[in-house]
């Protein structure tokens, strides 16, 4: 996927496992619209640049939204590639469901007409691309000619309704788009215009979530196969659902009469009035254990939750990763709101009456990614929602006790801290556990840990050290042992270092293709998650220590002028050290619990993952050798910051005489530029008195060819000269002698 960034204005491609959050540009194309070619030549590219144009303006809308990237559909797709442009057709409906926001640009809308009188005519309401880039935003906001805003969908939902034919809650998101009849959807579209013919069938691929490869050039055809995707995409999810009605219709849970493109789920009643009062985590956990556990912090969630989450919908970023059974790769999401949740989930218990909770069976494995802008920010995600991830997988209060460690604003204490915790559940299950539906057994084994990586973060201080900094990531695993589920979520902050971390898990095809498998093949994919995520946290300590050793060596001068710098360079090698001591403890954790684990008599396929296990130990215990001898290097490096903090502080007397020494000589120097100052300031004017007084002491006679001398003139300047000479002289000496008294005084 290609995104602008908003700062460079250059086009860079994602992969759809890294896409970060990005606003996005709905529009009716003009005569004058930059292209892909055009945009990325580099002889036009510096005046576009340049120029007010569509794609400036939306860069500098999305600066103001706090937003990185923009996807603008004219230079973001290469139309001369037929490949891609059929890929970036059959996922646009994605692209703006994923979107952060979606500025739309009315072009035909002038700064001074009437909103009420104006919007209903603008070519933006008749064109068929726009439909779905309406209906599949959750926040759009409307800008006229001159890009004043002109408010937003959900300030507009009633007009918006009236002008489209679209049902308000379908506008909003209180209304599933699938739960509107076909014959609905196409009516919405009925009055819509497209340049070429083909494109009247293809703008409607995402409002019917439907896939087909284009044809340009074959005509009504494309209206003909969009006819038959969409009843081949029914009739599959009308036979499952009602296969699926007939399995379970024993169960007095089952949903009937589910709408037509969901499943009949088998939901525990324990787990819907979970659901439904997930806004009251943990007490609403079925496993009173884990709801008694954060008793002794009953009130630290309430008054540090507001840290730990922003309730701010705009910044909402989560990111999906799943994988199905049937699936031979994870399918990616980034989730911008409550309704979105709700779809990825399955849980609707937010947006539906009871009855209609879980529509989803979980994905065979699963990866959520929470992420802070930064270390010390909040987590982009609303209480609300953090708590119904946590109620429909059932996290223990414990990791949202470990979360916190995120609001920890005393930056030393939250290196310091490690966290553990691990439970098996291999016996009968508790009531609302077991959901078959689901892919839930009720028996498994779920870890809670936090890990510690350095990264570089702001590379351009004066002190390299400043480069650096050192992260938290917050871990939970879950591992159902029948049915082999898998569900990580994992915090971290923004940028790099979630990338790296979302990188090294998925670029690796064995994952993939192992969690898909049996429960023991899930096993050893959940092994080799762990040996990627203790990889991680240890592959950039090497460097940072380099780093802190040339500075300790190098630049910790013996001098009392870096005595703070001494101290710096000590403070942050013990910092580290503390990191890696934790992540040690961490570790060492790590391995006791599967080794308790693998000896279990419950365990049910112990015998399968013996050696897998075992390769497991093996690796851990590298890494664990690698942070020990990095833990050696930084005791060295402690030693050494000390011994040159010792030798500063002993020879700190002898440095002190002699700064007094340079002190005393400078402080001589500017008496002695202050005599002269007054010496020249009063001596001048007196010697050009006595000049002017003076000029007749002896004088010239060309009349008798000889000089004559006069004692009168001679005595009147001396009278004159020798008081200010004296005066002077005696003031200048008196300066000096005061100046060098108070200078003794102050010391």
């Amino acid at each position: 996927m290609r995104l602008i960034n908003v700062q460079t204005l250059q086009i860079e491609d994602f992969s759809l496992k890294l896409v970060p959050p990005y606003a996005i540009l709905s529009h009716t194309w003009e005569n004058d619209e930059i292209t892909f070619q055009t945009w990325c030549s580099p002889w036009q590219w510096p005046l576009l640049r340049m120029r007010d144009n569509k794609i400036t303006r939306t860069c500098r809308l999305a600066k103001e939204h706090r937003l990185g990237y923009v996807w603008i559909d004219t230079c973001c797709i290469d139309k001369t590639n037929s490949a891609e442009l059929s890929e970036a057709i059959n996922s646009m409906y994605r692209w703006y469901q994923e979107a952060s926001i979606c500025f739309v640009y009315l072009s035909d809308l002038p700064d001074t007409a009437d909103l009420h009188t104006g919007f209903a005519r603008c070519r933006w309401h008749k064109r068929g691309w726009t439909l779905q880039e309406l209906i599949a935003p959750r926040r759009v906001e409307f800008y006229d000619q001159a890009w004043r805003p002109r408010g937003s969908k959900k300030e507009h939902q009633e007009l918006l309704s009236k002008c489209t034919g679209i049902p308000a809650p379908v506008l909003s998101g209180e209304r599933r788009l699938d739960a509107c009849s076909v014959r609905d959807r196409l009516s919405w579209a009925s009055h819509r215009e497209t340049t070429k013919l083909e494109d009247a069938a293809y703008c409607l691929l995402g409002i019917f979530d439907v896939h087909m490869p284009l044809i340009y050039g074959e005509g009504q055809n494309a209206s003909y196969r969009l006819q038959e995707a969409i009843k081949s995409r029914y009739k599959q999810r009308s036979e499952s659902a009602q296969t699926h009605t007939t399995q379970h219709s024993h169960s007095t849970t089952c949903r009937s009469g589910a709408k037509s493109p969901t499943l009949a789920m088998c939901v525990p009643p324990e787990l819907i009035i979970s659901c439904f009062k997930a806004d009251l985590y943990p007490a609403n956990l079925m496993d009173p254990k884990n709801a008694r556990q954060l008793a002794p912090h009953r009130e630290m969630p309430e008054s540090a939750i507001g840290y730990l989450c922003d309730d701010d919908l705009s910044s909402v970023h989560v990111r999906f990763a799943d994988l199905h059974a049937n699936r031979g790769n994870y399918s990616y999401r980034n989730v911008c709101d409550e309704v979105g949740l709700a779809e990825q989930l399955g849980d609707e218990s937010a947006l539906m009456p009871p009855g209609e909770v879980i529509t989803r069976a979980d994905p065979r494995s699963r990866f959520i990614f929470l992420v802070a802008s930064s270390q010390a920010n909040a987590l982009r995600i609303t209480k609300r929602m953090l708590f119904r991830v946590f109620t429909h997988h059932q996290v223990p209060a414990q990791h949202l006790n470990l979360l916190f460690l995120f609001t920890q604003r005393n930056t030393l204490t939250g290196v310091r801290h490690d966290s553990f915790w691990g439970q098996l559940a291999f016996g009968k299950p508790l009531p609302g556990l077991e959901a078959p539906d689901l892919g839930r057994s009720g028996r498994h084994y779920e870890i809670s840990f936090n890990l510690k990586g350095a990264d570089l973060a702001n590379v351009g201080f004066r002190d390299p050290a400043r480069d650096w900094s050192i992260y938290n990531a917050a871990i939970y695993h879950k591992l159902d042992t029948v049915h082999g589920t898998t569900v990580w979520i994992i915090t971290t902050p923004e940028g790099h270092l979630s990338h790296s971390v979302t990188k090294a898990t998925f670029d690796s095809d064995d994952i993939e293709r192992r969690s898909s498998g049996t429960p023991a093949e899930s096993y050893i994919s959940s092994l080799k998650v762990h040996t990627t995520l203790a990889r991680w946290a240890g592959e950039s300590w090497w460097a940072y220590f380099q780093c802190l050793g040339e500075l300790v060596q190098n630049k910790a001068l013996l001098s009392p002028d870096f005595l703070k710098t001494v101290q710096s360079y000590g403070e942050r090698v013990s910092e580290a050290v503390a990191a890696l001591e934790t992540n040690l403890r961490i570790l060492q954790a790590l391995r006791t619990f599967y080794e308790k684990l693998i000896v279990h008599k419950e365990f049910p396929f112990a015998h399968e993952v013996v050696q897998a296990t075992l390769d497991f130990y093996s690796e851990l215990q590298d890494i664990i050798r690698d942070f020990e001898g990095l833990i050696s290097w930084g005791a060295r490096l402690t030693s050494l910051a000390r011994e040159r903090k010792g030798l500063v502080i002993h020879d700190k007397p002898h440095y002190a005489v002699k700064a007094n020494k340079r002190s005393d000589k400078g402080a001589e120097e500017v008496v002695t530029l202050r005599i002269l100052t007054m010496v020249t300031l009063v001596y001048l004017p007196a010697t050009f008195v006595s000049t002017f007084f003076g000029a007749d002491v002896i004088r010239w006679d060309p009349q008798y060819g000889a000089g004559s001398y006069s004692p009168q003139v001679l005595w009147r300047w001396l009278v004159i000269t020798g008081p200010l000479t004296f005066i002077t002289l005696v003031a200048a000496f008196g300066a000096y002698w005061l100046s060098m008294r108070s200078r003794h005084r102050e010391l």
